[in-house]
């Protein structure tokens, strides 16, 4: 009985090592000198597809602007862009932002609700919307560069890949702000960038897309079911396809 629960502790205390070091290295291994595959959508090739941008938001009045603008701040052509925002029973001044910035960008098309549905919910109500054969998914915390929506998309070119994940950073708060994100959950979300990127060069998939961020082919898009808690990684399996980072 002693020999079968030393074994399981030395079991236990090797699936441990494995996970902090073992596949970390395995995948360093593993991608060596691979390349992500083509092709790929130049900047300004006329085949850039459409893209629909959902994003459900509940009191982001903090934020809401910032990423609004920081969205249409793109490299992307605007013509073939929307973003669709649903404010879900938002008591802040959420609503009014919108209203604000839907007059000033006419891609811009809110949809406020009078009851609390959830994010999935919500979800679900703007992918009906949706038109593009492109979504990009999104949380209003989470801001643009120029690019975002440029690298996000060209990878489609290959039919392929059903899902591109971005790789969100957040930088450590500084000593002293009192809010933030740590130096420890920053380094936490770079790994997981890493990981993810590893195993898309490897198997073509990773496991789950960050939920703040990513693209997918709306052929291959099934939303998550109402009352679902993690819905960015019950996207990813149900799509189907190839993922990239």
């Amino acid at each position: 009985m002693s020999g079968l629960l030393g074994l399981l502790v030395l079991l236990s205390g090797g699936l441990v090592v494995y996970s902090y070091a073992g596949y970390p290295l395995l995948l360093k291994w593993l991608s060596g000198n691979k390349a992500l595959p083509g092709p790929v959508f130049a900047p300004t090739s006329p085949d850039l597809p459409a893209v629909d941008i959902l994003l459900a938001a509940h009191n982001e009045e903090l934020v809401i602007e910032q990423k609004i603008r920081s969205t249409f701040a793109t490299t992307y052509p605007l013509g073939q862009v929307r973003l669709l925002v649903g404010s879900d029973h938002s008591s802040d001044q959420t609503n009014a932002l919108l209203a604000r910035l839907a007059a000033e960008f006419p891609q811009l098309h809110p949809t406020v609700f009078a009851e609390r549905r959830g994010k999935p919910g919500v979800m679900q109500h703007l992918s009906a919307q949706a038109t593009a054969p492109v979504l990009v998914l999104t949380d209003a915390n989470v801001f643009f560069e120029p690019r975002t929506l440029y690298e996000l998309v060209k990878h489609f070119a290959n039919p392929q890949v059903g899902l591109v994940g971005a790789g969100v950073l957040a930088p450590p708060a500084p000593l002293g702000a009192g809010a933030g994100v740590t130096a420890q959950e920053s380094a936490y979300l770079a790994r997981e960038n890493r990981f993810k990127y590893q195993e898309s060069l490897i198997w073509g998939a990773a496991m789950g897309a960050h939920g703040g961020a990513f693209a997918v082919c709306r052929a291959a898009y099934t939303p998550a079911p109402v009352g679902f808690v993690v819905d960015d990684f019950f996207i990813s399996l149900a799509a189907g396809f190839s993922s990239t980072w």
